[in-house]
């Protein structure tokens, strides 16, 4: 409808924006206005209703709060006079900073103080160190920058002191995963940042919660998802002509030469680390080598890592998915050995060692023998492929399972995580709907939400939990289409393989799920590629 819409109103493509672009732009600018006026007239018409009140006139004077050129009024903050901007207009960004320091509003009638200060902030007011002091500090203290910056924004503040933020103001992408404007998308990343370093993410993102305060170049960090995707609809590269930005911007906001090059960096290369995860294997030494060739370090690759995750959870509420946070930990964990000097084999030592020592932590009513026996019972691949909230699930699922005599224990949960939901915001259909659709149509479905946990199959008269194939001191995992039957695509690619028996099986099992596209990058991922398997555990 919007590309048709966009014709019939004379929209054509221009350099760097396509015609639905530029229409939804201008549509969203529009939008933009008339909310930033309501909103606006609603506040000056609920300040005008306190105003009226007589007898709160007086405790007001009495606890009326002024600080420099500014005051509370009305719990919103103001200026004493209307002379304040045009006397200094370092006065527009110090009013946000405070407002930001003070966590108050600002006042209707200061914002329209402002629109008719807009012409005061120029070239000298850009180039003004303490202006340039304040804004750094608005973006990078110890609250969340988002609200302020998005009234800096509706107030045109925002794109006026940094006019390459003004030229990405109701930007759009049209693809089917960015729901955001590029400036709302920016804030967004903003304020997951902000969550990740308060620790409010730490269930999604334990290892971005973790490495975010091993982070040297905090400032950059934030200044970096700020410019990172500034220079959308240029018409080229973003990623290299941001780079070309954050040089420039970075030293007029008072960094230093060493911050300038790691924001230039992280925005030149704030992409590779979801299309090294996404697009090739991360158990392929070879992907590992390419990679650490441009990090080069590991405060490079923290800062990089949580720079993606916030930059994925901000396209979309259902973007970030377990899969790509499985990815990005194993990546990130095989890099940080590869750069930290450590073979690949004794960094999984201390990992399989780590993993047995949170499940250890997590059963403390279970007797030291007792962790010690469940402990033998796994293999390397189990200890890294779960977190240790599932592997104590299984811990305790076992023991129920030995003590009841059961030849088999079946436990299933649905993972919040990992619930797909369609566009319109509605889940898809109970997994026990599913599954029956599986075998009305004979074919393999996949479908997020369903969980199964592990399947013990306990072999009779050894009295101990035995998986078929392997030997009696094997737990697995078993896939949902080991139990539904294998799809007709796998057979098709078994059957060209000319694999007979087991080995047949054997290749079809390893043969690699078609991936869903990147949302982050809008890359497809090939037909056929050759990826391993999904695999669950601890979310970067």
């Amino acid at each position: 409808m919007q590309p048709v819409i966009a014709e019939r109103l004379g929209y054509t493509d221009h350099a760097g924006a396509v015609a639905v672009e530029r229409f939804m732009k201008h549509y969203y600018l529009t939008a933009k206005d008339v909310g930033d006026l309501t909103r606006i007239f609603c506040a000056a018409i609920e300040a005008e209703h306190k105003r009226r009140r007589p007898w709160f006139r007086l405790s007001r004077l009495l606890t009326e709060e002024r600080f420099g050129d500014f005051k509370i009024e009305a719990d919103r903050i103001t200026v004493v006079d209307d002379e304040a901007f045009a006397r200094d207009p370092v006065n527009i960004i110090r009013m946000f900073h405070e407002a930001q320091a003070r966590s108050a509003m600002v006042h209707p009638h200061a914002l329209r103080l402002i629109t008719q200060n807009l012409h005061r902030i120029d070239a000298d007011l850009r180039r003004d160190p303490e202006a340039n002091r304040l804004f750094l500090e608005i973006l990078t203290g110890h609250r969340d920058p988002a609200p302020t910056l998005r009234r800096m924004s509706e107030a045109r503040v925002l794109g006026k002191f940094v006019p390459d933020f003004g030229r990405v103001v109701a930007q759009m992408q049209f693809d089917m995963y960015h729901l955001y404007t590029v400036d709302e998308h920016t804030l967004v990343c903003l304020s997951v940042l902000h969550a990740i370093e308060a620790g409010d993410l730490k269930e999604v993102a334990p290892i971005a919660t973790e490495v975010v305060h091993k982070v040297l170049s905090r400032r950059a960090l934030y200044v970096a998802v700020l410019l990172h995707d500034i220079a959308k609809g240029r018409g080229g590269d973003h990623s290299v002509l941001g780079e070309r930005v954050a040089r420039r911007l970075c030293p007029r906001l008072g960094m230093s030469e060493e911050e300038t090059d790691t924001v230039a960096w992280l925005v030149r290369w704030h992409l590779i680390m979801s299309n090294t995860a996404f697009k090739r294997d991360v158990n392929d030494p070879k992907t590992v080598e390419d990679f650490i060739q441009v990090v080069q370090s590991p405060e490079r690759l923290r800062l990089l890592l949580v720079l993606t995750v916030a930059d994925i959870r901000g396209v979309g509420p259902h973007v970030w998915n377990g899969w790509k946070a499985q990815l990005l930990r194993d990546l990130y964990y095989r890099a940080d050995e590869a750069l930290s000097g450590d073979s690949v084999r004794r960094g999984t030592a201390a990992r399989i060692e780590a993993a047995k020592r949170r499940l250890a932590d997590a059963l403390p009513e279970w007797r030291a023998d007792e962790v010690e026996e469940h402990l033998a019972l796994g293999y390397p691949a189990y200890w890294l492929a779960f977190d240790s909230a599932t592997h104590a699930r299984h811990a305790r699922l076992v023991r129920q399972a030995m003590r009841d005599g059961a030849h088999l224990a079946v436990d299933t949960r649905v993972d919040g995580a990992r619930v797909g939901h369609r566009g319109d915001g509605v889940r898809h259909r109970p997994p026990g709907a599913v599954l029956a659709d599986r075998r009305r149509h004979g074919r393999h479905r996949r479908r997020r939400g369903r969980r199964p946990d592990l399947h013990l199959v306990e072999r009779h008269g050894a009295g101990r939990l035995h998986d078929p194939g392997r030997g009696p001191t094997r737990l697995r995992p078993v896939r949902p289409h080991r139990q539904a039957g294998v799809g007709d695509r796998t057979r098709a690619r078994r059957h060209a393989a000319g694999r007979q028996g087991d080995r047949g099986a054997q290749a079809g099992d390893r043969a690699a799920h078609t991936g869903a596209p990147d949302p982050a990058q809008g890359a497809d991922r090939q037909q056929g590629e050759r990826d391993p398997h999904r695999r669950r555990g601890e979310r970067p």
